[in-house]
Protein backbone atom coordinates (compact mmCIF):
# COMPACT_ATOMS: atom_id res chain seq x y z
CA UNK A 1 0.00 0.00 0.00
CA UNK A 2 2.84 2.36 0.82
CA UNK A 3 4.40 1.65 -2.60
CA UNK A 4 1.10 2.46 -4.34
CA UNK A 5 0.80 5.61 -2.27
CA UNK A 6 4.28 6.68 -3.36
CA UNK A 7 3.40 6.08 -7.00
CA UNK A 8 0.26 8.17 -6.60
CA UNK A 9 2.25 11.01 -5.04
CA UNK A 10 4.79 10.91 -7.87
CA UNK A 11 2.01 10.89 -10.49
CA UNK A 12 0.27 13.86 -8.87
CA UNK A 13 3.54 15.77 -8.64
CA UNK A 14 4.40 15.14 -12.31
CA UNK A 15 0.91 16.06 -13.43
CA UNK A 16 1.08 19.30 -11.47
CA UNK A 17 4.48 20.04 -13.00
CA UNK A 18 3.20 19.49 -16.55
CA UNK A 19 0.14 21.68 -16.07
CA UNK A 20 2.09 24.42 -14.30
CA UNK A 21 4.52 24.47 -17.24
CA UNK A 22 1.63 24.82 -19.68
CA UNK A 23 0.09 27.58 -17.58
CA UNK A 24 3.42 29.42 -17.45
CA UNK A 25 3.78 29.24 -21.25
CA UNK A 26 0.21 30.47 -21.65
CA UNK A 27 0.87 33.37 -19.29
CA UNK A 28 3.90 34.40 -21.37
CA UNK A 29 1.83 34.39 -24.58
CA UNK A 30 -0.92 36.35 -22.85
CA UNK A 31 1.60 38.94 -21.68
CA UNK A 32 3.03 39.26 -25.19
CA UNK A 33 -0.34 40.17 -26.70
CA UNK A 34 -0.92 42.93 -24.14
CA UNK A 35 0.17 45.74 -26.55
CA UNK A 36 -2.25 44.40 -29.16
CA UNK A 37 -5.04 44.25 -26.58
CA UNK A 38 -4.45 47.90 -25.66
CA UNK A 39 -4.50 48.91 -29.33
CA UNK A 40 -7.69 46.93 -29.90
CA UNK A 41 -9.36 48.61 -26.91
CA UNK A 42 -8.50 52.02 -28.38
CA UNK A 43 -10.01 51.07 -31.73
CA UNK A 44 -13.15 49.71 -30.05
CA UNK A 45 -13.61 53.14 -28.48
CA UNK A 46 -12.84 54.88 -31.79
CA UNK A 47 -15.55 52.89 -33.58
CA UNK A 48 -18.16 54.26 -31.17
CA UNK A 49 -16.97 57.86 -31.08
CA UNK A 50 -19.13 60.57 -32.61
CA UNK A 51 -16.22 63.02 -32.62
CA UNK A 52 -12.75 63.02 -34.19
CA UNK A 53 -9.74 61.87 -32.21
CA UNK A 54 -7.72 64.43 -30.26
CA UNK A 55 -4.05 64.95 -31.13
CA UNK A 56 -3.01 63.16 -27.92
CA UNK A 57 -5.16 60.15 -28.86
CA UNK A 58 -3.65 60.04 -32.34
CA UNK A 59 -0.15 60.16 -30.86
CA UNK A 60 -1.05 57.40 -28.37
CA UNK A 61 -2.26 55.18 -31.23
CA UNK A 62 1.02 55.74 -33.09
CA UNK A 63 3.04 54.69 -30.04
CA UNK A 64 0.84 51.63 -29.52
CA UNK A 65 1.37 50.59 -33.14
CA UNK A 66 5.13 50.81 -32.60
CA UNK A 67 4.83 48.67 -29.46
CA UNK A 68 3.20 45.70 -31.22
CA UNK A 69 5.53 43.05 -32.64
CA UNK A 70 3.92 41.57 -35.73
CA UNK A 71 6.61 38.89 -36.01
CA UNK A 72 6.07 37.87 -32.40
CA UNK A 73 2.32 37.66 -32.94
CA UNK A 74 2.79 35.56 -36.07
CA UNK A 75 4.93 33.08 -34.15
CA UNK A 76 2.35 32.78 -31.36
CA UNK A 77 -0.55 32.32 -33.78
CA UNK A 78 1.35 29.74 -35.82
CA UNK A 79 2.37 27.75 -32.73
CA UNK A 80 -1.19 27.75 -31.37
CA UNK A 81 -2.68 26.74 -34.74
CA UNK A 82 -4.50 30.09 -35.00
CA UNK A 83 -3.07 31.33 -38.29
CA UNK A 84 -6.55 32.23 -39.50
CA UNK A 85 -6.30 35.36 -37.35
CA UNK A 86 -3.31 36.76 -39.28
CA UNK A 87 -5.60 38.72 -41.61
CA UNK A 88 -7.54 40.19 -38.67
CA UNK A 89 -4.31 41.46 -37.10
CA UNK A 90 -3.32 43.03 -40.42
CA UNK A 91 -6.76 44.67 -40.72
CA UNK A 92 -6.43 46.13 -37.22
CA UNK A 93 -3.00 47.55 -38.07
CA UNK A 94 -4.29 49.15 -41.27
CA UNK A 95 -7.34 50.65 -39.56
CA UNK A 96 -5.33 51.92 -36.58
CA UNK A 97 -2.68 53.44 -38.86
CA UNK A 98 -5.34 55.34 -40.78
CA UNK A 99 -6.95 56.52 -37.53
CA UNK A 100 -3.59 57.69 -36.16
CA UNK A 101 -3.02 59.82 -39.26
CA UNK A 102 -6.49 61.27 -39.86
CA UNK A 103 -8.23 61.02 -36.48
CA UNK A 104 -11.28 59.61 -38.27
CA UNK A 105 -12.79 56.14 -38.61
CA UNK A 106 -13.68 55.65 -42.27
CA UNK A 107 -15.71 52.43 -42.00
CA UNK A 108 -17.03 51.92 -38.46
CA UNK A 109 -18.69 48.58 -39.18
CA UNK A 110 -15.40 47.17 -40.53
CA UNK A 111 -13.54 48.34 -37.42
CA UNK A 112 -16.21 46.83 -35.15
CA UNK A 113 -15.90 43.50 -36.96
CA UNK A 114 -12.12 43.53 -36.65
CA UNK A 115 -12.28 44.42 -32.96
CA UNK A 116 -14.62 41.49 -32.26
CA UNK A 117 -12.30 39.08 -34.06
CA UNK A 118 -9.26 40.32 -32.16
CA UNK A 119 -11.26 40.10 -28.91
CA UNK A 120 -11.94 36.43 -29.60
CA UNK A 121 -8.34 35.78 -30.62
CA UNK A 122 -6.97 37.26 -27.40
CA UNK A 123 -9.56 35.36 -25.34
CA UNK A 124 -8.30 32.12 -26.86
CA UNK A 125 -4.62 32.95 -26.33
CA UNK A 126 -5.25 33.97 -22.73
CA UNK A 127 -7.63 31.13 -21.85
CA UNK A 128 -6.88 29.99 -18.29
CA UNK A 129 -4.88 33.12 -17.41
CA UNK A 130 -7.63 35.72 -17.67
CA UNK A 131 -9.67 34.61 -14.72
CA UNK A 132 -6.71 35.23 -12.46
CA UNK A 133 -6.45 38.84 -13.56
CA UNK A 134 -3.13 38.32 -15.36
CA UNK A 135 -4.42 38.95 -18.84
CA UNK A 136 -3.67 41.99 -20.97
CA UNK A 137 -4.69 45.27 -19.29
CA UNK A 138 -6.33 43.65 -16.29
CA UNK A 139 -8.41 40.93 -17.84
CA UNK A 140 -9.86 40.15 -21.22
CA UNK A 141 -13.28 38.55 -21.17
CA UNK A 142 -14.62 36.67 -24.14
CA UNK A 143 -18.26 35.78 -23.69
CA UNK A 144 -20.11 37.75 -21.02
CA UNK A 145 -20.48 34.84 -18.61
CA UNK A 146 -19.11 32.02 -20.70
CA UNK A 147 -15.79 30.49 -21.57
CA UNK A 148 -14.58 33.18 -23.97
CA UNK A 149 -15.21 30.79 -26.83
CA UNK A 150 -11.93 28.96 -26.28
CA UNK A 151 -13.55 25.52 -26.30
CA UNK A 152 -14.10 26.14 -30.00
CA UNK A 153 -10.34 25.93 -30.44
CA UNK A 154 -9.35 22.32 -31.10
CA UNK A 155 -5.72 22.91 -30.11
CA UNK A 156 -4.81 20.36 -27.40
CA UNK A 157 -2.53 22.79 -25.62
CA UNK A 158 -5.32 25.31 -25.18
CA UNK A 159 -7.63 22.62 -23.87
CA UNK A 160 -4.96 21.51 -21.40
CA UNK A 161 -4.33 25.07 -20.26
CA UNK A 162 -8.05 25.49 -19.82
CA UNK A 163 -7.89 22.72 -17.23
CA UNK A 164 -6.00 25.06 -14.89
CA UNK A 165 -8.84 27.57 -15.07
CA UNK A 166 -10.99 25.41 -12.78
CA UNK A 167 -8.71 26.19 -9.86
CA UNK A 168 -8.77 29.83 -10.86
CA UNK A 169 -12.57 29.80 -10.89
CA UNK A 170 -12.62 28.56 -7.28
CA UNK A 171 -10.22 31.36 -6.31
CA UNK A 172 -12.37 33.98 -8.04
CA UNK A 173 -15.47 32.69 -6.29
CA UNK A 174 -13.68 33.03 -2.94
CA UNK A 175 -12.57 36.56 -3.82
CA UNK A 176 -16.19 37.35 -4.68
CA UNK A 177 -17.28 36.10 -1.25
CA UNK A 178 -14.62 38.17 0.51
CA UNK A 179 -15.70 41.29 -1.37
CA UNK A 180 -19.40 40.46 -0.81
CA UNK A 181 -20.13 40.46 -4.55
CA UNK A 182 -23.71 39.53 -5.37
CA UNK A 183 -25.73 38.94 -8.51
CA UNK A 184 -28.85 41.06 -8.41
CA UNK A 185 -31.23 43.24 -10.44
CA UNK A 186 -31.42 46.65 -8.79
CA UNK A 187 -33.10 49.52 -10.72
CA UNK A 188 -30.56 52.33 -11.13
CA UNK A 189 -29.80 55.46 -13.11
CA UNK A 190 -26.31 56.48 -14.23
CA UNK A 191 -25.87 60.26 -14.47
CA UNK A 192 -23.09 61.95 -16.42
CA UNK A 193 -22.56 65.19 -18.31
CA UNK A 194 -26.14 66.27 -17.58
CA UNK A 195 -27.59 63.10 -19.11
CA UNK A 196 -29.44 60.26 -17.37
CA UNK A 197 -29.05 56.61 -18.37
CA UNK A 198 -31.69 54.29 -16.85
CA UNK A 199 -30.82 50.66 -16.29
CA UNK A 200 -30.02 48.21 -13.52
CA UNK A 201 -27.18 46.89 -11.39
CA UNK A 202 -26.69 43.21 -12.23
CA UNK A 203 -23.81 42.78 -9.77
CA UNK A 204 -22.84 44.75 -6.70
CA UNK A 205 -20.18 44.58 -4.01
CA UNK A 206 -18.51 46.77 -1.41
CA UNK A 207 -16.13 48.35 -3.92
CA UNK A 208 -17.78 48.11 -7.32
CA UNK A 209 -20.88 47.26 -9.34
CA UNK A 210 -21.92 46.36 -12.87
CA UNK A 211 -24.39 48.67 -14.62
CA UNK A 212 -26.48 47.43 -17.56
CA UNK A 213 -28.39 50.01 -19.65
CA UNK A 214 -32.16 49.59 -19.97
CA UNK A 215 -32.05 48.99 -23.73
CA UNK A 216 -29.93 49.40 -26.84
CA UNK A 217 -30.89 53.05 -27.29
CA UNK A 218 -29.63 53.89 -23.80
CA UNK A 219 -26.51 51.80 -24.37
CA UNK A 220 -25.76 53.64 -27.63
CA UNK A 221 -26.26 56.98 -25.89
CA UNK A 222 -23.87 55.99 -23.08
CA UNK A 223 -21.15 54.60 -25.33
CA UNK A 224 -21.34 57.68 -27.55
CA UNK A 225 -20.77 59.92 -24.53
CA UNK A 226 -17.87 57.81 -23.23
CA UNK A 227 -16.19 57.58 -26.63
CA UNK A 228 -15.47 61.32 -26.74
CA UNK A 229 -12.19 62.64 -25.26
CA UNK A 230 -12.10 63.90 -21.70
CA UNK A 231 -12.86 62.62 -18.21
CA UNK A 232 -16.56 62.51 -17.32
CA UNK A 233 -17.91 62.80 -13.78
CA UNK A 234 -20.56 60.12 -13.22
CA UNK A 235 -22.94 59.50 -10.34
CA UNK A 236 -25.02 56.41 -9.66
CA UNK A 237 -28.58 56.98 -8.41
CA UNK A 238 -30.33 54.15 -6.58
CA UNK A 239 -33.55 54.81 -4.67
CA UNK A 240 -32.97 58.61 -4.78
CA UNK A 241 -29.47 58.26 -3.30
CA UNK A 242 -26.61 59.52 -5.50
CA UNK A 243 -23.08 58.12 -5.21
CA UNK A 244 -20.06 59.32 -7.20
CA UNK A 245 -18.63 56.51 -9.33
CA UNK A 246 -15.88 55.97 -11.86
CA UNK A 247 -17.19 54.30 -15.03
CA UNK A 248 -14.41 52.02 -16.24
CA UNK A 249 -15.31 51.82 -19.93
CA UNK A 250 -18.14 49.98 -21.64
CA UNK A 251 -17.89 46.25 -22.35
CA UNK A 252 -20.29 44.64 -24.80
CA UNK A 253 -23.43 45.11 -22.68
CA UNK A 254 -22.36 46.55 -19.32
CA UNK A 255 -20.27 49.25 -17.66
CA UNK A 256 -18.09 48.45 -14.61
CA UNK A 257 -18.52 51.05 -11.85
CA UNK A 258 -16.16 51.76 -8.95
CA UNK A 259 -17.40 53.61 -5.89
CA UNK A 260 -15.20 56.52 -4.85
CA UNK A 261 -16.20 55.70 -1.28
CA UNK A 262 -16.55 51.99 -0.57
CA UNK A 263 -19.94 50.86 0.70
CA UNK A 264 -20.33 49.56 4.20
CA UNK A 265 -21.95 46.15 4.55
CA UNK A 266 -25.09 47.85 5.83
CA UNK A 267 -25.22 50.14 2.78
CA UNK A 268 -24.62 47.21 0.43
CA UNK A 269 -27.42 45.14 1.92
CA UNK A 270 -29.76 48.15 1.83
CA UNK A 271 -28.98 48.46 -1.89
CA UNK A 272 -29.41 44.73 -2.50
CA UNK A 273 -32.77 44.75 -0.71
CA UNK A 274 -34.08 46.64 -3.75
CA UNK A 275 -33.24 43.78 -6.10
CA UNK A 276 -36.09 42.59 -8.30
CA UNK A 277 -34.75 39.05 -8.36
CA UNK A 278 -33.23 36.80 -5.68
CA UNK A 279 -29.62 37.71 -4.92
CA UNK A 280 -26.85 35.14 -4.97
CA UNK A 281 -23.10 35.02 -4.62
CA UNK A 282 -21.08 36.19 -7.62
CA UNK A 283 -17.45 35.42 -8.51
CA UNK A 284 -14.96 38.17 -9.15
CA UNK A 285 -14.90 39.09 -12.86
CA UNK A 286 -12.38 41.57 -14.19
CA UNK A 287 -12.27 43.56 -17.40
CA UNK A 288 -10.11 45.81 -19.53
CA UNK A 289 -9.38 48.70 -17.19
CA UNK A 290 -8.89 52.38 -18.05
CA UNK A 291 -8.05 53.41 -14.48
CA UNK A 292 -4.37 53.91 -15.28
CA UNK A 293 -5.28 56.26 -18.12
CA UNK A 294 -7.44 58.44 -15.85
CA UNK A 295 -5.31 58.16 -12.69
CA UNK A 296 -4.77 61.94 -12.28
CA UNK A 297 -8.43 62.75 -12.93
CA UNK A 298 -9.63 60.06 -10.49
CA UNK A 299 -7.30 61.42 -7.82
CA UNK A 300 -8.59 64.96 -8.38
CA UNK A 301 -12.23 63.89 -8.13
CA UNK A 302 -11.47 62.05 -4.89
CA UNK A 303 -9.96 65.28 -3.57
CA UNK A 304 -13.04 67.28 -4.56
CA UNK A 305 -15.37 64.71 -2.96
CA UNK A 306 -13.38 64.78 0.27
CA UNK A 307 -13.33 68.58 0.20
CA UNK A 308 -17.12 68.69 -0.15
CA UNK A 309 -17.60 66.07 2.60
CA UNK A 310 -14.79 66.60 5.13
CA UNK A 311 -16.52 64.32 7.66
CA UNK A 312 -16.01 61.35 5.34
Amino acid sequence: MRLISNYVQVFVALTALVFSGMAEAGARDCDRVKPLAELNAEMATAALASCDASSSTMQRIKLQLQGVSLQGLERILTRLNMSSYHSSVEDLFAQASEYALSGKVAARSDVETTVRKIDRMISKICAGQLSGGAGPDGRYEGDAEGDGGFWEDQNDWVRATGFTASAGSVLLFLVGLIQHKKMCSVPAVLIGNGQEFPGKLSRAGLHAARFEPLNKAVADQLTELMACPGFIHFDLRVDDVDRPVFVDGYHSFYAPLYFFSNLTRKELWALLSLSERPIRNAPYIGHRSTRKKWRAEIKERKRLIKQANPAN
